[in-house]
């Protein structure tokens, strides 16, 4: 009778453990801030998160049911199809990089990842894939990389010897003037000592 009461009461606790992570997945699935977008064996989506509804620019209630192909609807069904070889085959669970073009017509920087899916038998049952919009980032990356090739232009062009140096009196960066002035290329004077150079007196 108490062994029979101990497995009720295990088979108790495995159900209420398998409630709470249906639980917890449906609320990370509802709530995530990453688009997430569940692609069933066949390639036909079978869920379409709040997220994703917002950052792929598609209703729920139009995508789910259809194949991945209407969500890439400016790809032909070569490309899809190599889209989704790709999808599936990314056991290690490593984010990529992929361009996706919004409805209207303005393209996106994404990083996916591609979660497998198994039924409990260990079947496959698909993939999850979580997708995570750079584009903002990239864009100031790119802005920011454009003004420093733009304020390094300046330097180096500049009629006028110009270097900085660290806390330990290194080069940390010189102009092609001020190389010159010293008697030594850009390359050799980056990362030298500003005492490698002068005299001790002159330091004083």
């Amino acid at each position: 009778m108490h062994e029979e009461d101990g497995e009720g009461s295990a088979r108790g606790t495995w159900k209420a453990g398998e409630e709470s992570a249906r639980l917890r997945g449906a609320a990370l699935f509802a709530h995530s801030s990453d688009a997430i977008v569940d692609i069933d064996p066949a390639g036909v989506i079978t869920a379409f998160s709040p997220a994703a509804e917002r950052l792929l620019g598609h209703r729920a209630g139009d995508i789910v049911g259809n194949p991945l192909g209407m969500l890439l609807s400016d790809r032909t069904p070569e490309e899809v199809a190599t889209i989704r070889a790709n999808l599936a085959g990314q056991q290690d669970v490593e984010p990529f990089l992929a361009k996706y073009r919004h409805p209207d017509g303005n393209v996106l920087e994404l990083s996916l990842t591609a979660v497998p899916l198994t039924h409990p038998d260990g079947s496959p049952a698909g993939i999850t894939v979580i997708h995570r919009d750079l584009t903002a980032l990239h864009r100031s990356q790119a802005a920011l990389a454009a003004s420093e090739a733009r304020y390094r232009t300046m330097i180096d062009s500049a009629h006028e010897g110009i270097m900085g140096l660290d806390m330990e009196q290194r080069f940390t960066f010189v102009n092609a003037r001020i190389a010159e002035m010293f008697g030594y290329t850009v390359e050799e004077l980056t990362g030298l000592s500003l005492g490698a150079i002068t005299f001790p007196e002159d330091e004083h």
